[in-house]
């Protein structure tokens, strides 16, 4: 990530940063720029350990994730802001992502003075609600878990030396998910909204308490398919987050 990387023909209004699930990372997000109105820059953000920096440790532990990819955004954010005064910034996270990425707008919001426009997550409970401590299942546990989830192709589950690779990834994600709850009191100041799926685990009414995390309410969006479908097939999801951030850009 960096400024460079926003080079564009029209200059960026507003950033959307984009968090991936637990065991994701940036590619997911590969086809989100293509779909965003003009003036929106899409930013993916990579975790230590994963997608393009892999060769980092990985994370484990929620405070010095969140801490460090702030730091590591905040001075970006603010070089872009000196280049193009008035740039704002958005925020999407799925699922584990959401969490990450409420934190990471949290700190932010107190770095840069600045609250989001607005933060759009999907398909994951907030902080005040429990996790179940599944960094700490078996690796056979862990296998089955992603089996449940349905985000990850059979080839790749039933191939023990990807597997080998991919449950690390996946575990330290989790632990770190886990510790979101330090985050169960924060509220940020701006409008969320949430995203559902019809045939997720997690109930709806779970994606709805992150209202409580708003000091400016939460739109609900219910959409039809499972934990992953709605990030692989995001049609309608892209075009919420599109008709809203172009309200958005009219008031940047």
């Amino acid at each position: 990530m960096s400024p460079a990387s926003f080079a564009a023909t029209e200059p960026p209004r507003l950033l959307l940063l984009c968090f991936a699930h637990a065991g994701g990372h940036t590619a997911c997000f590969l086809n989100w720029q293509a779909q965003m109105p003009a003036g929106i820059r899409v930013l993916p953000v990579e975790l230590p350990g994963h997608g393009r920096r892999l060769r980092e440790g990985l994370q484990t532990d929620y405070a010095r994730l969140v801490d460090g990819l702030t730091a590591q955004l905040a001075p970006e954010i603010e070089a872009l802001q000196d280049q193009h005064p008035g740039l704002g910034y958005a925020a999407f996270g799925h699922s584990a992502g959401a969490s990450f990425g409420f934190g990471v707008c949290a700190r932010l919001a107190e770095r840069l003075g600045e609250a989001p426009v607005h933060a759009f997550w999907s398909a994951g409970a907030p902080p005040h609600i429990p996790r179940p401590p599944r960094s700490r299942y078996s690796d056979a546990q862990l296998l089955e878990e992603a089996r449940a989830l349905a985000g990850t192709p059979t080839e790749v589950l039933d191939n023990a030396e990807l597997m080998a690779f991919f449950l690390p990834i996946l575990r330290a994600d989790f632990a770190a998910f886990e510790g979101a709850g330090l985050d169960a009191e924060r509220r940020l100041d701006c409008p969320f909204t949430l995203f559902a799926a019809t045939r997720d685990r997690i109930p709806p009414e779970d994606i709805w308490a992150w209202q409580r995390h708003s000091s400016q309410g939460a739109r609900r969006v219910l959409l039809d398919g499972d934990h992953f479908s709605v990030l692989y097939a995001p049609h309608a999801l892209w075009s919420h987050v599109r008709q809203t951030l172009s309200e958005e850009l009219t008031t940047c």
